[in-house]
């Protein structure tokens, strides 16, 4: 199966090369002792053969049973197949199939001729910027929209949430890849939709930075159209939609969470796996001497030194949030439900006993306790992982084989 391994180079700001391993839509990133090694298997007839070859080019011994170990320990994970939704992802479900995908993005690449994107981005924001400057108030309310004109601001949201889509799986097609499937999932505690352009790892950084902002790009369009019908007819509903897409733009823009502004953080640094570099920077910086000699050097050290001060001033910015996040806003969310729970429950039982629903208060408790139900899981997913993670990595014994971050 080892032949069934596809390889190609990945562009990263570290001084030593990288490259991607695919195996059936999986990526795993291996460094170059690794990928010396797989290249042998491929080219060795037999793993006696290997084991010959292996010990030529190494200048030590390496016995069949080593080279069965090394295969066991470091290539066998390529193998491993896993239909549950990966990474934060709670649940992940196709809504658009590949082929469709595919025949849709066929015409929408042509969207990502320089000339083209250039055009629509500098429209977009010169329109954008005069909806804001003809605004008098940065504060809405929406007295102006009746339930339908609600409804259909919605609506016309998610279509553009598609679109979104729609724009990283064009720009995957327009530099020579098929873009897979697009689909409905929830993300930590958050309904998304999302776009497989996995197969873009083989690009350079500045291709892989066009097709994360793909995305952005495919929206501002429609927020361009959105903008001339605004200034045309002066609907509130295209008002309270341009406002909405300028939101959505700063949460994607995010770069602590896996949205387009982490991948394109990623590419800008050159730092794949950013979160795990990130954490792997922190538990390095945390051990004592006698143990970092035992570990592999992190990501960090290899890094050309502009991209490497970067990098740390992301990692601090990173770490703060994620206290912030997880030391704070979390546990004051959680305890401050747990304080208004009994009253709520007692109020509604009480309204329910004299013969009223209190629909508004169900309104506002049912999507509070999800919410708090995913923080909790996400908050538990998280130390368990951090604290196996952290185990494996203070207690990895000294190895001179070949590391592997998948």
């Amino acid at each position: 199966m080892v032949n069934e391994l596809v390889i190609s180079s990945l562009e990263t700001s570290s001084r030593h090369p990288r490259y991607i391993v695919s195996f059936k839509g999986q990526n795993f990133e291996i460094n170059q002792s690794l990928f010396v090694f797989i290249t042998m298997l491929q080219n060795a007839g037999s793993i006696e053969e290997a084991a010959r070859r292996y010990s030529l080019d190494s200048g030590r011994e390496y016995s069949v049973e080593d080279i069965q170990e090394i295969i066991n320990e470091y290539i066998q994970p390529f193998f491993k197949e896993d239909d549950k939704p990966k990474g934060s992802f709670l649940i992940k479900i196709e809504i658009i199939p590949k082929d469709i995908v595919n025949t849709i993005v066929q015409f929408a690449k042509h969207l990502f001729n320089i000339k083209i994107l250039f055009f629509f981005a500098i429209v977009s924001l010169l329109l954008n910027i005069g909806f804001f400057i003809q605004q008098e108030e940065l504060l809405y309310s929406l007295q102006d929209l009746n339930l339908y004109d609600l409804v259909a601001v919605l609506l016309i949201f998610l279509f553009s949430s598609l679109f979104h889509e729609l724009g990283h799986a064009s720009a995957c097609k327009y530099y020579g890849f098929d873009a897979n499937s697009i689909g409905f999932g929830v993300y930590i505690n958050i309904p998304v939709f999302y776009a497989d352009v996995s197969a873009i790892w083989g690009l350079s950084r500045k291709d892989r930075l066009v097709v994360n902002i793909g995305g952005i790009y495919f929206q501002s369009i429609l927020l361009a159209i959105a903008c001339i019908i605004y200034f045309s007819t002066g609907s509130a509903l295209m008002k309270y939609f341009i406002i909405l897409t300028n939101i959505n733009f700063l949460f994607v823009l995010n770069p602590f969470m896996k949205f387009d502004g982490y991948w394109i953080v990623s590419d800008l640094l050159g730092v794949p796996n950013l979160r795990q570099r990130t954490i792997e920077t922190m538990f390095y910086c945390l051990q004592t001497p006698k143990l970092r000699k035992k570990q592999e050097k992190p990501f960090l050290l290899s890094m050309n030194n502009p991209a490497k001060f970067l990098m740390i001033f992301y990692a601090i910015l990173v770490n703060l949030f994620m206290v912030f996040f997880f030391c704070y806003f979390l546990p004051k969310f959680i305890i401050s439900y747990i304080k208004e729970l009994p009253l709520i429950v007692t109020y509604i039982a009480d309204t329910i006993s004299i013969g009223i629903i209190p629909f508004d208060t169900f309104l506002y408790f049912i999507p509070r306790t999800i919410l708090v139900l995913f923080m909790i899981w996400f908050l538990w997913k998280v130390i368990f992982n951090l604290i196996i993670w952290g185990h494996q990595t203070f207690k990895k014994k000294a190895s001179n084989k070949l590391p592997i971050y998948i």
